[in-house]
């Protein structure tokens, strides 16, 4: 008896330790148009310029996973390589960094917030490898002009401090040369 009841405990206190995923609402498709679908022709190579008109690098956006995930990788090859990753979260958008600086700041952008169709405020949702004291990425603000032409403004914190970083993305012609592509996983 007493052993069954050890294990029903230890059974019991297992599951209590055991982390459960959290239910979301899926978006409805009025969220998922006003959001994630405005991305969607962002697909295709790109280049960066800066407040200054300067060349910075390109980059690459594409759909993947079936659709739901849209990524973008910028300046890829390069030390500063970074991946941005954008899906809906219930009725938010949301993407994560992965920062050539080794942290992954999460930005959020629910519905509500929404101002204008193909503009975009991510605000910090949350971190992850991150100690205190180290920079982060807290905001993007994204503003589609036209199927060729898109602005993000970052801005990053540290130590309290705020700064910001303006990007001009213009899409490369057809005929340019693309960025390679990264190599294929081999297929088990």
């Amino acid at each position: 008896m007493k052993v069954k009841i050890l294990v029903g405990l230890a059974t019991l206190w297992l599951a209590a330790c055991t982390p459960m995923p959290v239910a979301v609402t899926p978006a409805t498709s009025q969220e998922r148009s006003a959001l994630f679908d405005q991305l969607k022709p962002l697909e295709g190579y790109w280049n960066y310029y800066d407040a200054n008109g300067k060349w910075q690098g390109t980059g690459r956006i594409t759909l993947t996973s079936g659709g739901a995930v849209l990524r973008e990788v910028m300046f890829p090859g390069k030390p500063h390589e970074m991946t941005n990753l954008y899906h809906m979260d219930g009725g938010s958008l949301l993407m994560t960094h992965y920062c050539a600086s080794g942290n992954q700041p999460r930005l959020r952008m629910p519905t509500h917030r929404i101002t204008r169709a193909g503009e975009f405020d991510l605000r910090f949702d949350s971190i992850t490898n991150w100690a205190s004291g180290e920079e982060y990425m807290g905001r993007l603000q994204l503003a589609i002009a036209d199927k060729d032409h898109a602005t993000q403004t970052w801005t990053w914190y540290k130590a309290g401090k705020a700064t910001t970083n303006t990007f001009t993305l213009k899409r490369q012609p057809p005929e340019a040369k693309p960025v390679p592509k990264p190599e294929a996983c081999p297929t088990p």
